[in-house]
Parts: structure tokens; sequence; C-alpha cells
């Protein structure tokens, strides 16, 4: 997941191993050497809705391994999916009800210092090592609590300068070094292993812990 100007982004991956025992001087076994030995192959979607964008998964999953394993390209369900979902279109709920239960279940009561802060407008950064999906799903329903918070989704380091000039914001990335840059969040959480809480304001220390009511 990620934004685009004022666009939702969702991509998908699909990669495969394509190192050969010999090479039989097939135009495979060039594409391999020129490859590394890995094929890799995306599909993503822009969309103006954030609620649509879960819906397209499971397509666009399909589709990223469908190439891979093309030896051409072939963009034909691609056009067909574009004409058939270019106007805006009901998503079933129950299309979110697995994911849900896997942000409950990463999170667990550390879900309620989250939620603190995001009805507090701050500044979140979330962490963790690819792959990074889980933490873009966490930024996705906790953004429906205070949608007034940015849902900025997956950022890098070439993010840095928007991420100083954000005033409220959610999102996720998998660069460590961003623990180190304390002017661009309020609160950074590390989500490797388990839910840790990292900022420097005394008043959010207390926020973000654990309670007995929680």
């Amino acid at each position: 997941y990620f934004r685009h100007e004022s666009k939702y982004g969702l991509a998908c991956i699909a990669r495969v191993d394509t190192v050969k025992d010999e090479d039989d001087g097939s135009a495979l076994s060039v594409v391999d050497q020129s490859q590394r030995g890995m094929r890799i192959k995306s599909v993503g979607i822009l969309t103006s809705s954030i609620i649509h964008i879960q819906s397209y998964l499971a397509f666009l999953q399909t589709e990223a391994r469908t190439y891979l394993n093309q030896s051409s390209a072939d963009y034909d369900r691609l056009k067909r999916f574009l004409l058939q979902h270019g106007q805006p279109t009901s998503v079933p709920v129950s299309i979110y009800d697995n994911l849900f239960a896997e942000f409950i279940q990463q999170f667990g009561a550390s879900i309620f210092p989250l939620t603190r802060l995001i009805l507090l407008g701050k500044r979140i950064l979330l962490h963790s090592r690819s792959p990074i999906g889980s933490l873009c799903n966490a930024v996705y329903f906790t953004h429906i609590i205070n949608q007034s918070v940015n849902p900025l989704f997956f950022v890098n380091i070439t993010d840095l300068t928007m991420l100083s000039n954000e005033q409220s914001y959610i999102g996720c990335t998998t660069e460590i070094i961003f623990k180190e840059k304390t002017h661009i969040y309020d609160v950074f959480i590390d989500c490797d292993n388990e839910i840790v809480f990292h900022t420097n304001d005394s008043i959010l220390r207390s926020i973000v812990k654990i309670t007995r009511s929680d």
C-alpha cells in the first residue's frame, strides 16, 4: 500500500528463483543471468477511494502470479478489470473480516494505546522488516477511527521531507533509521517481534502504556 499524490495505491509482487543448473543458450537463460537468478513481476492499481482499496487485493495477487509465468505480457485481463471497476462499487464487509482479525491478533492490547494516539491526531510511524502488508492493514483500520489523520501507508527514506511537513499521519516503514529522526514523528512503534512504543514526549509516554482498563 502506498500514496501517490492524492491517490491511494496497492501493488502485489510475485517472484521466483530462475537460476538454472546449466546455461543451454536459450532466451530464458539470458533473462535469468540478467535478472541475477530471480524473476519479479508486480501489478498495482491507483484509486481515489481508500474504502475500496483492499477489495482489489485478491485480484492483484492472482495477476502478479500469472504474469510471472507468462513468456509475453498480456494485459487483456487488466483492461477488462479497469473497465469493470471504473465506477465506484459497493464492497462486501466480509472482504475485511480476515484482515481485521489479523490486525487484532498482531497488536493485541496494544490496539488501545494505538487508538488513543489516533484519536489525538498524532504522527505515528509503524516499523517492521518486510513484508510490510500487515502494517499497511493496520494503517487502514486505524485511519477509520479518525479520518482526519492522513493515512500514508508505506513510506521510505525518499519521503523524509514530506514526513517533516505532516501535522498528523499514520504510516509504516522498513527503515529502522527513521527511529533516529525524532522530528518526523510523535510515536515510533516497532512491530518486529513485539509491539514497542517509542516517544520522547513525557505526556505520550503515559498514553502509550497499556492499562488495566485496556
